[in-house]
């Protein structure tokens, strides 16, 4: 099991901290609007916000397909990691 010190430190450098964030307007399938906290540098959702407070229409729009996109990418950069390491014990 991957779980030495060195291993879970380079898991957390690649873990966005979301230290930048804006709300965005989204409408789910069935047409509900909602108010998501994304964050602009991993796509990632932070926070799910009452609308109260936001003018909805004038929200930029949240964008699925760049969260989509980051996660495929961290995903491929955790499967390397792994396989790195996983080489490392044989």
């Amino acid at each position: 099991m991957l779980t030495d010190k060195k291993t879970q430190k380079r898991y957390r450098e690649i873990k966005c901290p979301h230290l930048n964030t804006q709300p965005t307007a989204y409408t789910n399938a069935q047409g509900g609007r909602c108010v998501y906290i994304q964050c602009p540098d991993c796509g990632g959702i932070v926070d799910n916000v009452r609308k109260t407070g936001y003018n909805f229409d004038k929200l930029p729009l949240f964008d699925d397909y760049f969260r989509q996109a980051q996660k495929e990418a961290r995903r491929e950069i955790y499967l390397r990691i792994w396989d790195e390491e996983r080489e490392k014990e044989l």
